[in-house]
């Protein structure tokens, strides 16, 4: 719900996803052992499907990470 409300307000041009099971985040090395926490992050993905770019970000920093990853893709 709340990603919803950020997508909107932000007016976002590209689609935001979740890792309700951390399938991704195991794939991009965003899970903490032990325990699998998963930390947060960005993972940019082109139209093509392959992985862009990404990493493990803070609140803040993930809106800046992920504008610089779509700006590449």
């Amino acid at each position: 719900m709340q990603q919803a409300k950020w997508h909107t307000k932000l007016n976002l041009s590209y689609n935001l996803y979740t890792d309700p099971q951390a399938d991704t985040a195991e794939l991009v090395g965003l899970l903490k052992s032990p325990g699998r926490k998963m930390q947060r992050g960005v993972v940019v993905v082109g139209k093509d499907g392959k992985v862009v770019g990404g990493g493990a970000y803070g609140p803040a920093p993930s809106l800046e990470a992920a504008l610089k990853f779509v700006g590449s893709a």
